[in-house]
């Protein structure tokens, strides 16, 4: 629960474990420190509540014409293909009740297919914004940037506009894949948490951190979602992954001295400056099996500066084609880091295993 009438809802259904073909069944148990692993599923999620609550959920909303005021419809459509933002419904509209059909209740219904999880939000006061971005240049997709807030929130009324960029960027630039899904949502929440499709960060005051939060939880589209990334034991490839992009963009963004400081701030000093051993195990070391503080070094900041020497040490171009083909192979077949190692090895010709060792192990 978010505030007395908005509410975020996630992991509130039962999973059927992973069968994959390295680990056979996936049957680690949840130490409520290490995030998730899930297989690919195809979901019909409709969600039931009163009239004047707006659910936003993971997928296509299947049924607006349903749920939407005929105002309220024109602006949602018309945000689809904008390139600003859109307020499809604000804090006045919400209020006065003239955003959703006055029915007594509401059944919102959301379809999305592979994808390894859904969550959704629903409020009777957030402000509901939307745009759209090209995702893809070759087909001239685009994907739905919408946000859910408190209209107390200053950061927030910027969000589609920052994560617009963030699609935008990550589409083009690193990792350079097309954004694979047709929309993302940011929920002005309580935690900077990833979902496929959503967002549910926090708001704060400073707007350019608030800008690569919400990046660094987009670029999760990739790693763990759109690979199928065993987050419970190799998070070194779901956080590690997002850690890079984040300095990526945010170098971009904010230029190198910024966000030099706020990647050693983040993700570095804490690691550097702890004298205890148990703190520098290898980054291959199960999630699983790691203290709070290892967990953080192996996930975040380790991973992450392993990726970008590599990106140094390679070339933009060469580094760019082989994580292109990594992602082309393996992408919703569960990849282990040995088969980033292996495609990183095949693609650029070089046997690169001294670098592994020397970094991951």
């Amino acid at each position: 629960m978010l505030d007395s009438t908005t509410f975020f809802l996630a992991y509130f259904y039962p999973r059927v474990a992973v069968f994959d073909d390295y680990n056979g069944w996936d049957t680690m148990t949840f130490t409520d420190m290490q995030e998730f692993y899930s297989d690919f599923n195809d979901y019909d999620v409709s969600v039931t509540v009163p009239a004047n609550f707006v659910v936003w959920g993971t997928g296509t909303l299947l049924n607006p014409t349903e749920l939407l005021q005929p105002a309220v419809q024109q602006r949602f459509r018309e945000s689809m293909t904008s390139d600003r933002t859109i307020t499809i419904a604000s804090k006045a509209q919400m209020v006065a009740k003239s955003v959703t059909a006055q029915s007594p209740r509401n059944t919102w219904r959301f379809g999305a297919t592979n994808i390894p999880d859904m969550t959704f939000n629903l409020s009777d006061h957030y402000v509901w914004d939307g745009a759209s971005v090209v995702v893809d240049d070759a087909t001239h997709r685009r994907a739905s940037v919408q946000a859910a807030y408190n209209d107390t929130a200053p950061d927030f009324h910027h969000m589609v506009e920052y994560a617009r960029h963030g699609l935008d960027w990550l589409s083009h630039n690193w990792p350079g894949v097309p954004y694979p899904y047709e929309k993302t949502t940011v929920v002005q929440g309580g935690a900077g948490m990833e979902y496929p499709m959503m967002v549910n960060d926090e708001s704060y005051t400073d707007t350019t951190f608030s800008k690569l939060v919400a990046e660094h939880e987009i670029a999760h589209t990739y790693f763990p979602f759109y690979m199928g990334i065993n987050e419970s034991r190799y998070a070194m490839m779901d956080e590690g992954w997002a850690t890079a992009f984040e300095y990526l963009i945010g170098t971009n963004d904010m230029g190198r001295e910024r966000a030099d400081a706020l990647f050693k701030q983040f993700r570095v000093n804490g690691w550097a400056d702890d004298p205890s051993p148990l703190e520098d195990l290898p980054i291959i070391t199960p999630a699983d099996a790691l203290s709070p503080n290892a967990y953080g070094d192996n996930a975040y900041g380790k991973p992450a500066l392993g990726y970008l020497a590599l990106k140094d040490f390679l070339g933009d171009a060469t580094f760019g084609r082989a994580l292109h083909e990594f992602m082309d192979r393996w992408h919703g077949k569960h990849p282990i880091p040995w088969d980033f190692f292996n495609t990183f090895n095949n693609v650029t010709g070089q046997n690169l295993n001294w670098f592994w060792n020397s970094w991951f192990f």
